[in-house]
């Protein structure tokens, strides 16, 4: 591991967490791609009829019955973002995130493991996910600091760098 062998040659080292955009990047495969297409269109019609209780009704039905569908749990975010209701909105959003079948967002469990490997390996941590959740509207991370999935927007690049200069 990188940290022991820095610790053995006497080098200090720092590890960042790996912030992602979850509140504005669907997973990239929705699922087993049964009904998920269906599924959106359900929802897209009842939210342009006004209907988000409805769409949230048959969303959280759906987690339900397939608690392990990315794109079910990212589109049941959203709705509790348009809802107000931003701490479930985020744990869907998260799950989304989580259970993408082809991750290219760092997971909560990667971030937990450098978060592990700093403590371990007597490494600094500078815990970029939590400072752009702190910075983000309601704590979720989006657009404003990552243009797509992954990569900081410049906003997000300076919030890094406040990050590892006060770390």
């Amino acid at each position: 591991m990188i940290t022991q062998l820095a610790k053995q040659n006497d080098l200090p080292i720092m590890l960042l967490t790996l912030p992602s955009n979850i509140a504005g990047w669907p997973p990239g495969n929705p699922g087993s791609g049964t009904g998920d297409g269906v599924l959106r269109e359900k929802v897209a019609s009842m939210v342009e009829q006004g209907d988000t209780e409805q769409a949230h009704a048959l969303l959280l039905s759906e987690v339900n019955n397939q608690p392990l569908n990315a794109m079910t749990h990212y589109m049941l975010g959203q709705i509790m973002l348009f809802e107000g209701k931003h701490e479930k909105a985020k744990e869907h959003l998260v799950a989304a995130r989580d259970l993408d079948s082809t991750p290219i967002r760092a997971s909560t469990r990667r971030n937990d493991a450098i978060r592990e490997a700093c403590v371990k390996g007597d490494a600094l941590l500078v815990d970029v996910v939590r400072a752009f959740e702190q910075a983000s509207d309601d704590k979720i991370i989006g657009d404003e600091y990552i243009l797509d999935y992954a990569h900081p927007t410049p906003a997000g690049h300076i919030l890094i760098a406040q990050s590892v200069w006060q770390a």
